[in-house]
């Protein structure tokens, strides 16, 4: 508080203070303190994305556990994005917060999801890649299908990337045609049936349990028997 004190409209002292209460498993103290920083700096974008991010946890500290204030983190975002339009980590904590319902469900709610792919385009306008996975899952769960190979292709994605693409293959089109091109886009046995597995999940995700259920035969079929327990 002496710093604070010492330097006024400045909250980098009480920001680092809230972190700290945070990793300290003090998650109200942490609120309290972050909220303070909030009123000593009101025009920091840095203070509201700090909010933001204390407000992703509970009371224990405890990162997305039940008594997580997600409502109140989005609108942490939302306004460090109002007060610096550049702050690229606010914009994707925002998308990022947008794939949950209010519960902290990773749900994908449909009605949110659309701004979520228009700020990760965003970030990743800016140079930052380290979203492009978020940014195929969202559009996987917008069923656009087609989309997601295309942006794919511009992206460079490992195999929980291509098993992104090969859910939206199965979706789009059928499970035989998607692994035909599952051998193209996963060379390594081993990498080709977790990619294949992780589509399946991905497909459980949309409803789409024919297509998840013979996924999983697949991976049954050509995997070890320790590949079969692991389901």
């Amino acid at each position: 508080r002496r710093l604070d004190a010492a330097h006024p409209g400045q909250a980098l002292h009480g920001t680092r203070q809230a972190l700290a209460l945070l990793r300290a498993g003090l998650g109200d103290e942490a609120r309290r303190q972050a909220q303070r920083a909030v009123d000593i700096a009101p025009k920091s974008s840095f203070a509201r994305r700090t909010q933001g991010w204390i407000l992703e946890h509970d009371l224990l500290g405890r990162w997305r556990h039940p008594g997580a204030h997600l409502p109140g983190a989005e609108a942490a975002y939302r306004k460090a994005l109002e007060l610096d339009p550049k702050d690229q980590v606010a914009r994707a904590s925002l998308a990022i917060v947008l794939e949950h319902d209010a519960t902290g469900r990773h749900s994908y709610p449909r009605a949110r999801l659309e701004e979520a792919s228009r700020l990760y385009a965003e970030v990743r306008k800016s140079d930052d890649k380290r979203y492009d996975q978020n940014a195929l899952v969202v559009l996987l769960h917008r069923e656009r299908f087609d989309d997601v190979a295309a942006q794919a292709r511009e992206m460079s994605v490992g195999r929980d990337g291509q098993a992104v693409v090969l859910a939206a293959i199965a979706a789009k089109r059928a499970v035989a045609e998607m692994l035909k091109d599952a051998g193209a886009r996963v060379a390594n046995p081993d990498d080709r049936r977790w990619a294949i597995r992780v589509a399946a999940a991905h497909l459980i995700q949309l409803r789409r349990y024919p297509e998840a259920a013979a996924l999983f035969v697949e991976v049954g079929r050509s995997g070890s028997e320790a590949d079969v327990h692991a389901l």
